[in-house]
């Protein structure tokens, strides 16, 4: 499907089958996520993944930013002696640097297996790594299994993982250094103190992070 972004610092934009939304909050802004008028006209199914990355308190209240990665814009290398292939959306893997821009070392990578598929993920030793099966089932690490819709944490000091494919899959690895600052959060808000939080809340609530026209 299609999925149409429009959010209150003044992005927009449309992206559709393999692309990345890499949308940076900052200092605070509204946003809207909503199927396009063209696909709700023609029907079908929409399928999205969203996630949440914490940014490092020095850069919590940086200006909102959009990123809008096309499917041919991210790099994809072979599934070292498979069949598959691996799309780097951030950071690098395998000679290949994904587009996206982020404020912490982190590796984003979509794994496109195919049934047989059986090798080692290498990543950085300091990152927390977790795999997230989005369709199929794998082997991970030879003795934890995962399908459909599982998460398996492998947290701190996992920089070689086994992955065997069971049948063809879609997986995705979510993997980076730790920032290791306290956390506050409530909802959307996402700080390092109670007190931050309170003044992020009051800020939205007072329409310092923007309106949209038919809020007015």
């Amino acid at each position: 499907g299609h999925l149409a972004h429009r959010d209150t610092a003044g992005h927009d934009g449309t992206i559709g089958p393999g692309d990345v939304q890499w949308m940076t909050a900052g200092v605070g802004l509204r946003h809207a996520e909503l199927y396009d008028r063209d696909f709700a006209r023609r029907g079908g199914t929409l399928q999205l993944l969203q996630l949440w990355v914490n940014m490092p308190k020095a850069d919590k209240l940086v200006a909102p930013k959009y990123q809008e990665l096309r499917a041919a814009s991210i790099p994809s290398v072979p599934v070292p002696g498979g069949q598959g292939q691996i799309r780097v959306i951030a950071g690098s893997y395998g000679g290949a640097t994904g587009p996206a821009s982020t404020f912490s070392p982190l590796t984003l990578l979509d794994l496109h297996l195919v049934q047989g598929d059986d090798f080692v993920l290498t990543l950085p030793a300091a990152y927390n790594v977790g795999l997230y099966v989005v369709r199929g089932t794998v082997l991970v690490n030879g003795d934890r299994p995962a399908k459909t819709q599982q998460l398996v944490v492998l947290g701190w000091n996992s920089a070689d993982v086994q992955i065997t494919a069971s049948e063809n899959s879609l997986v995705l690895v979510l993997a980076g250094a730790p920032i290791e600052e306290p956390l506050a959060t409530y909802g959307p808000f996402v700080m390092n103190t109670n007190e931050e939080l309170m003044e992020a809340i009051a800020d939205f609530e007072s329409g310092n992070m923007g309106k949209f026209p038919e809020d007015e």
